[in-house]
């Protein structure tokens, strides 16, 4: 893709007229899409890998959960639910006003 990119400017750049002030402009231009199509890419590879990773770390630590569930004294580690100690929150009771008197 990035061999796409750089070709595809290469050919821009050769195309631009010798002595034109335009040819600065759209010089930077190029550049500028150089710069980004790499970024892009970049970006695009980090979270391909991220995904990848996180995928593998599924595969690997989902049947723990699942040996987990299935002995009754370490039940309480498989459900996300039952892994909290704390209590409830409490609700704030408001009390209501009592209408004013005509």
């Amino acid at each position: 893709m990035l061999n796409t990119a750089v070709n595809g400017a290469c050919n821009a750049y050769k195309s631009l007229p010798p002595y034109a002030l335009k040819s600065i402009a759209l010089g930077m231009a190029i550049i500028v899409f150089v710069v980004i199509a790499l970024v892009s890419l970049v970006f695009t590879y980090g979270i391909y890998m991220v995904a990848a990773i996180l995928n593998v770390a599924a595969v690997v630590v989902g049947p723990v959960f699942l040996a987990l569930a299935a002995v009754p004294i370490t039940r309480r580690y498989a459900h996300p639910r039952t892994t909290s100690h704390r209590p409830p929150p409490r609700v704030l009771h408001v009390p209501r006003r009592r209408p004013l008197r005509a």
